[in-house]
């Protein structure tokens, strides 16, 4: 007679491998399993920006301009993100009032960037990552 476990295709760890399978071969099966998950889940590795993992709160300058951004009522909905493009790390700052997508770009030191070739910059960034939104009922995925 099949094991249920085995019936449906399960994973072979289970299968008894006779009719009578002691309790204690059950539980250092359990724990093997257990042991070969908890390896495999590594954790996210900490993404580094700009030298920091949290530039929110790190870079000078973006913590200053989310601090105005807070208070100031001309601010709709902010979100800011960073790209990889040609080796340097471009943030995108966007309110959802601007009527372009890329028009307050700002690399780590919060200078203006303006890429040389906006057509191959909108094609060739990498995603990084959203690090911050004013707004999460409005912000831009």
């Amino acid at each position: 007679m099949k094991s249920k476990v085995d019936r449906f295709g399960l994973f072979i760890l289970f299968q008894p491998t006779n009719q009578t399978m002691c309790l204690k071969d059950m539980i250092l099966r359990v724990f093997i399993l257990f042991v070969l998950i908890t390896i495999s889940c590594n954790e996210e590795e900490a993404l580094q920006i700009c030298n920091t993992e949290n530039p929110v709160n790190n870079l000078k300058w973006l913590a200053d301009f989310i601090e105005k951004v807070k208070f100031d009522p001309k601010y709709v909905s902010v979100t800011i993100s960073v790209f990889e493009y040609q080796d340097q790390t471009v943030f995108n700052i966007y309110d959802v009032i601007q009527s372009c997508l890329y028009c307050d770009l700002r690399n780590c030191s919060g200078q203006k960037y303006t890429p040389t070739d906006f057509s191959d910059f909108a094609a060739s960034k990498k995603d990084v990552k959203k690090i911050w939104c004013q707004n999460p009922d409005l912000c831009v995925n």
